[in-house]
């Protein structure tokens, strides 16, 4: 059980900061505009381009969402050697929306296109998952 838990983890870490709850940090990774961001989950540690930046939101859903699951399935978080998501993005303005016939409820002049590539990381003793998500 152990091992497949972690291994849903591992493919979740990237798909969740991909996802929905990423509408939280868009704004920050504008203003970062591109760059290789590390987190550091147990660390807590957040840095982008070899510098040390304040904690995304997300991580923080993210982190909650971890230790809640490995409590609720048996798994002390102890165990755990590593767990990282390693994210290379780039965001760009542009004039309108992509989709053309969208219409938006609060539609803004520009567009913000953001490109997002994980690798995903969880390690323990015996054990290391790895995924890959662009």
């Amino acid at each position: 059980m152990k091992l497949k838990r972690l291994n849903h983890h591992v493919q979740n870490i990237g798909q969740m900061f991909c996802g929905q709850y990423l509408m939280f940090d868009y704004k920050t990774l504008v203003d970062l505009s591109e760059g290789l961001l590390f987190l550091y989950f147990l660390t807590k540690k957040w840095i982008h381009n070899n510098m040390s930046i304040q904690a995304l939101k997300i991580v923080s859903i993210m982190q909650n969402l971890l230790i809640k699951d490995l409590s609720g399935n048996n798994i002390n978080i102890n165990e755990i050697v590593c767990a990282e998501l390693q994210v290379e993005f780039s965001t760009k303005r542009q004039l309108g929306q992509k989709k053309r016939k969208s219409i938006w409820a609060d539609p803004t002049p520009y567009f913000i296109d953001c490109q997002l590539n994980c690798k995903s990381k969880i390690l323990i003793k015996s054990h290391e998952y790895k995924k890959y998500l662009q």
